[in-house]
């Protein structure tokens, strides 16, 4: 069913469809034929699936831990690195699942690409949970004319740390 919205035709009349772009009525004729998938597209949109539900999870999990500091490509990263933790489960293509992979590949992974940590600090810290659930920090030594970048103009370095 076609119409006319502000002097511009719209919907689909006959084997055409009228629709509206900028200032512009365009008319397209309609598809004829659907695209059947094959069985290994379905099979790997099964996995992209289950790797986006997994990456949905995971950022509801860590919401608290990145406060919403993070790029605007993060979940696709995210899905990402989930898709190389499935293939190294060795199934077959459709059958790969999250906790038959390799879970040790989402070590490091930033929430934030923009994030300049790595560039500033030239040693990493390291974090342990102890038995009573209390976090233990470490810095290792570290020189402070080597080991750490000072950019131009400052006379002062604050490590702020939030758990």
């Amino acid at each position: 069913m076609g119409y006319i919205d502000d002097g511009y035709l719209r919907g689909s009349l006959g084997g055409l469809v009228h629709r509206k772009v900028n200032n512009k009525n365009i008319v397209q004729t309609k598809s004829s034929s659907r695209t059947k998938q094959s069985r290994w597209t379905v099979a790997a949109s099964v996995d992209f699936g289950k790797a986006s539900k997994a990456g949905s999870l995971i950022r509801r999990t860590f919401k608290g831990l990145h406060m919403g500091f993070h790029d605007s490509n993060m979940h696709n990263r995210l899905i990402t690195h989930l898709k190389r933790v499935m293939r190294a489960n060795g199934q077959y293509l459709g059958q790969k699942t999250i906790h038959l992979g390799k879970l040790d590949r989402l070590v490091d992974f930033q929430f934030n690409e923009k994030c300049h940590m790595h560039d500033f600090l030239y040693f990493d810290p390291t974090l342990n949970m102890q038995t009573d659930h209390q976090l233990q920090i470490q810095f290792p030594s570290f020189n402070t004319k080597n080991d750490l970048f000072r950019p131009p103009y400052t006379h002062s370095i604050r490590f702020k740390i939030g758990v």
